[in-house]
């Protein structure tokens, strides 16, 4: 039966897709995870005029002069792909394989990065020589997963000399990274919500035609309970719809 009274508690699936530059239609939708907050902000900026007649400077006429769209929600995924939007940036997926010399230059009793993580097969020489092969937990701690090695100082018996250069050979497995700020605009997507109002079971859909995203915020890297970050955005015009809305529409299922 149909909620007559129209109340509303949704749930649902926000979705995101890349755009066709011709046609502005959704190049297939990847699900943005669970989403815990989703809102929609209309904003109409409007012309005031006051009489200049009775005295009272009242208005007695007004027209909005421009329409904003915002929408705003909280996410819960933190994948590289998600974070790319946020983030002006691009994810990639790296295939692993072989290092055969990457130089480093060893700072004592600090940690030095390899370009790659999850590392195995490592192998520490002198730079200088390629004669002196170094000893994991004797003159460096090793952190594969993350790809870095803690140098032991000479003084707590490690044989590696400060400011010198590491010659170091290893294989690394498959990755996914993310570029931050490799876009030189703003990225817009298509958003659609597929969302059901628990109140009376009633599938409700939102396109969002052209949804232009501001950076993220709230990316917290440290935190006690479960990350999340903040996304939001502009509703921008899509001229490429001739009928109806040009910057979204809702769909109720009965």
């Amino acid at each position: 039966m149909a909620n007559t009274k129209h109340y509303y508690s949704g749930q649902g699936s926000l979705m995101i897709a890349e755009r066709d530059a011709t046609t502005g239609k959704p190049k297939g939708f990847l699900k943005l995870g669970n989403i815990p907050e989703l809102t929609l902000d209309i904003e109409i900026d409007k012309f005031e005029h006051k009489e200049s007649e009775s005295g009272n400077r009242a208005l007695d006429l007004t027209f909005p002069k421009e329409k904003k769209g915002k929408f705003k929600f909280k996410l819960e995924s933190l994948s590289l792909e998600n974070l790319a939007v946020g983030l002006y940036g691009t994810s990639t997926t790296v295939a692993g394989a072989n290092v055969a010399s990457e130089i480093v230059t060893a700072y004592s009793g600090k940690i030095v990065a390899l370009a790659h993580p999850d590392v195995s097969a490592v192998v520490v020489k002198d730079e200088a020589t390629g004669l002196i092969t170094y000893v994991a937990g004797d003159d460096y701690i090793l952190n594969a997963k993350h790809g870095s090695l803690e140098i032991i100082p000479v003084a707590d018996g490690g044989t590696i000399v400060d400011l010198s250069d590491l010659d170091i050979a290893y294989t690394y497995g498959g990755y996914s990274n993310m570029e931050a700020f490799t876009q030189s605009s703003s990225p817009e997507r298509y958003l659609r919500f597929e969302g059901l109002n628990t109140i009376d079971d009633t599938p409700v859909i939102i396109d969002l035609f052209r949804a232009q995203f501001d950076p993220l915020t709230g990316y917290g890297l440290i935190n006690e309970e479960l990350g999340s970050i903040d996304m939001a955005g502009s509703l921008l015009l899509d001229d490429l719809i001739l009928t109806g809305s040009q910057f979204f529409r809702q769909r109720n299922v009965t």
